[in-house]
């Protein structure tokens, strides 16, 4: 038993090389075979100790081993609780209870992670009916070993516990993973397992689509075969790296200490001069965004009743705000059966849309992800532009990078989807440039305000764009010395395809190439006092005013609590020196 107690409990070489040997993929199952292995020897080793020479067969023993939760999906990681249940039946000649007692010490023994539940069957109803938590743990459950004539029983009694309070119990799980009317952003240091598009959120939904029939039946009654399949994967990859961050000595959490050690065991290699710790977050976050989205749109999609609008007909009707689009409550939803026709189409309902800060729900998000483009052409970009022109344009280019159509109308951008930043950034390099929007239509410093809204409208859009972008060239190979330059570079080459004016598009390659020379100066890289070194990179007043307003969305974009008071006060203070600096120069002149 001790070579199995290593196995379980500590990261020992054996799971490394399984690691490693499986590439990272489906080590869940592989490591859910290993522990069905250790139980059934346990198992028999207390069978031979109660039966000695007059065994009986392993069906004829009241008593079965059934594996509950991510450890019956077969997606248990390294560390995790081990739970399993030991039904027996209540027969006189058997001690069946002392049976269980003696295998569940057993286990104990090999590994404290096991989390054994012991049940007699005619007790197993009424101890589930009333416990939510409980109960969901019995609803994904597996046989391992022993009786399988009492399996079958077992099996019985958990329909029935299935049936008792059921929309209940579906009304309960719904509402744990709200919300359902936005996708929420990921941060960089989430928790695997139990955070938002962890895998906790994976488990719950198949739990409740498994409720009736099975759960790939239901899911592919709304998603196609591929997504079903990049729903699965995104759960293994988050078993194995799970298990390779704990094998590192971490924990379920990202933090950067173990992830070059995860990386090597889950075979991650560098691509486009990136580090490895970049990739293993992106890949992390990618499943965690993966999940999050298909596990509510499936559960919003099977269980619609629960999901009823209390309005009216009449009502609902007059919601239809533009194409397939209804606007209730100060959300987008869209018909679950709703079929996009053209990208084209349906870039021009969202531009007909009301301009609010509206937000997209879930089955929108699939809406957009079911647009089939071959190419995106230039009466596409040109709809797209119009974007930018709104007075709230967050929440649409939000719902477009959630639904995967927001990097192929800017294509230079989607090396950055889920791309990792460190250094204090929140979020990664994608959703922070999309942030960097939120906060420019969301100003809450007066001074900073005042100044955008004397903007033009072009230069408002102008100044998204930007903002959007400003990060564009970061994983290019290029240091941060440089990458101003090379994003500047890149803006310019799509500029020309939104059709910007000669004009703007000189502005944006100012902004973009000089976009962190005022988040410098204000840390104090470049003396506060040589403001002319600012008014030589920047040229005009209008560009000084547009990278101030930059400056302030990319600060309150980076963390929360960066733009404080003070650094609103030296910000401002440098802006006003440099525009000093301009009206000096100018009156010589």
């Amino acid at each position: 038993m001790q070579k199995q107690s290593l196995v379980l409990s500590a990261p020992s070489d054996a799971l490394k090389k399984a690691l490693l040997r499986l590439n990272g993929h489906n080590f869940g199952a592989y490591f859910s075979k290993e522990i069905d292995r250790v139980v059934k020897d346990a198992f028999k080793a207390c069978k031979k100790d109660f039966f000695d020479t007059y065994e009986p067969s392993d069906d004829e023993v009241p008593l079965c081993a059934l594996a509950l939760s991510n450890y019956a999906l077969s997606e248990i990681g390294f560390g995790c609780n081990i739970s399993l249940v030991l039904c027996y039946k209540d027969i006189r000649g058997y001690n069946a209870r002392d049976f269980a007692i003696a295998l569940e010490e057993s286990l104990s023994t090999i590994s404290s992670n096991f989390k054994v539940h012991i049940l007699e069957i005619s007790r197993l109803f009424n101890t589930l009916r009333h416990d939510i938590e409980l109960k969901s743990k019995f609803c994904t459950m597996r046989y391992i070993c022993a009786s399988k004539r009492l399996y079958k029983e077992a099996k019985a009694e958990l329909t029935r516990v299935k049936e008792q309070g059921k929309d209940e119990f579906i009304r309960y799980h719904l509402n744990e993973l709200k919300p359902y009317d936005d996708v929420l952003l990921l941060s960089q240091k989430p928790d695997l397992k139990s955070g938002y598009g962890g895998f906790f959120d994976y488990e719950r939904a198949l739990m409740l689509l498994n409720l009736e029939g099975s759960a790939k039946e239901n899911a592919l009654k709304f998603i196609s075969e591929k997504e079903y399949s990049e729903f699965v994967l995104a759960s293994e990859f988050l078993s194995s790296c799970m298990s390779a961050l704990r094998i590192s000595g971490g924990n379920d959490s990202i933090e950067s200490a173990f992830l070059e050690p995860a990386s090597r065991i889950l075979c991650i290699k560098e691509k486009r001069e990136l580090d490895v710790r970049v990739l293993l977050v992106a890949k992390a976050l990618t499943s965690m965004q993966r999940i999050a989205v298909y596990s509510r749109y499936l559960l919003r999609a099977n269980f619609a009743s629960f999901f009823k609008s209390k309005l009216s007909f009449a009502k609902l009707r007059g919601a239809k705000a533009s194409g397939d689009f209804y606007l209730i409550d100060n959300t987008i939803f869209t018909p679950l059966h709703a079929k996009p026709k053209t990208l084209i189409s349906v870039l021009k309902s969202v531009n007909a849309l009301s301009d609010e800060p509206f937000k997209f729900h879930i089955e929108s998000i699939l809406y957009f992800k079911h647009i089939s483009v071959a190419k995106y052409d230039s009466s596409e970009l040109l709809a797209f532009k119009k974007i930018f022109y709104r007075r709230y344009s967050f929440w649409i280019l939000k719902a477009l990078l959630d639904g995967e159509q927001l990097f192929g109308l800017i294509k230079p951008m989607e090396h950055t989807r889920h791309l990792a930043q460190f250094d204090n950034y929140k979020f990664s390099v994608d959703e922070y440039s999309l942030m960097c929007i939120y906060h420019l239509e969301n100003i809450q410093d007066s001074n900073v305000g005042r100044l955008y809204d004397e903007l033009s409208a072009e230069n408002k859009a102008l100044l998204k764009i930007v903002a959007l972008m400003h990060e564009v060239a970061k994983s290019q190979g290029k240091t941060s010395a440089t990458h101003g330059l090379q994003g500047a570079n890149i803006f310019r080459s799509y500029a020309s395809k939104l059709e910007l004016s000669q004009t703007s598009t000189a502005l944006g390659v100012t902004l973009i190439k000089n976009h962190s020379l005022m988040n410098k100066a204000i840390k104090g890289e470049i003396n506060a006092q040589n403001t002319l070194n600012l008014i030589s990179h920047i040229g005009s007043v209008e560009a000084l005013k547009m990278l101030y307003i930059l400056t302030y969305s990319i600060v309150n974009a980076t963390n929360d609590g960066f733009y404080s008071s003070t650094m609103a006060s030296t910000l401002r203070e440098l802006y006003e020196g440099a525009l000093a600096g301009f009206k000096s120069t100018s009156d010589k002149s």
